[in-house]
């Protein structure tokens, strides 16, 4: 087995890129974030004069709350990754349009798992979004 230097890896991707793009259209099933989240379970929180999050509103387990922030915080750093990845496709080739797509896939995942765990009060929304702002800036 042999290792691919950069140069030959992107090569081997481009190769294998039309059939990477026709099965993603196959498997593609239309969703929207807004149809997963429970909206009806939501209430305000203090600033529009309902109360704030409080641990006892959680109804989670702290491995699941755990593994949900860490699955959303690697969701929210997707630009950062495709930064990285477009740095080594072509502006406009198809491997860097895959890319684009699967970014844009991935932050609706994102989406509607911030929304879950704030409208459902699983998290304490001020601990993610100081956790989300620290891991992106770091």
């Amino acid at each position: 087995m042999s290792i691919l230097d950069t140069d030959e890896l992107v090569i081997a991707l481009e190769k294998a890129l039309p059939e990477l793009s026709e099965e993603h259209q196959l498997d593609i099933a239309t969703w929207q974030p807004h149809d997963w989240v429970p909206w009806d379970a939501g209430r305000n929180f203090a600033f529009l004069g309902g109360e704030d999050w409080d641990p006892s509103d959680s109804t989670m387990s702290d491995e699941a709350k755990a593994a949900l922030m860490a699955l959303l915080l690697l969701k929210d750093n997707l630009p950062s990754y495709h930064r990285v990845l477009a740095m080594f496709f072509p502006a406009f080739s198809d491997w860097r349009a895959l890319v684009g797509t699967w970014t844009a896939e991935d932050n609706r995942h994102a989406i509607v798992l911030r929304d879950y765990l704030v409208v459902t009060r699983a998290v304490d929304p001020v601990d993610a979004e100081n956790r989300r702002r620290i891991h992106v800036v770091a």
